[in-house]
């Protein structure tokens, strides 16, 4: 498995909708705090909220009792989406979901038995 996909603003690959605002990675777990109504990749809410009970991690504002967290399905979906059809155009031209270009056996073979002649 490959590294995070990190988003930067110069970087198109990844919608800023799909990056947590604190890790910046795509999200696989996109939580929202419903106190403030952002959704964060829910193991860093988790533990920013542990961190400081109450508070909003992006704003910094303040909120009154436990903070419900909620699944943004609607965001999974996306991102889920994208990923599959990303998955099957890297499949399509011959490259895996690392970035490596895929290799033909028999063409292999064939560029490994000129090499000795």
């Amino acid at each position: 498995m490959g590294a995070p996909e990190v988003y930067s603003s110069s970087d198109e690959s990844l919608p800023e909708d799909y990056a947590c605002p604190l890790t910046l990675a795509r999200m696989k777990e996109p939580t929202m705090l419903v106190a403030s109504g952002i959704t964060y990749e829910g193991a860093a809410l988790r533990d920013a909220l542990a961190r400081r009970p109450g508070v909003d991690p992006l704003t910094n504002a303040s909120f009154e009792g436990p903070p419900i967290l909620a699944p943004n399905l609607t965001l999974r979906n996306a991102i889920l989406a994208r990923r599959d059809k990303r998955a099957a155009k890297w499949a399509e031209i011959g490259v895996d979901d690392d970035g490596a270009a895929a290799v033909d056996g028999a063409a292999a073979r064939a560029t490994a038995a000129d090499a000795t002649a």
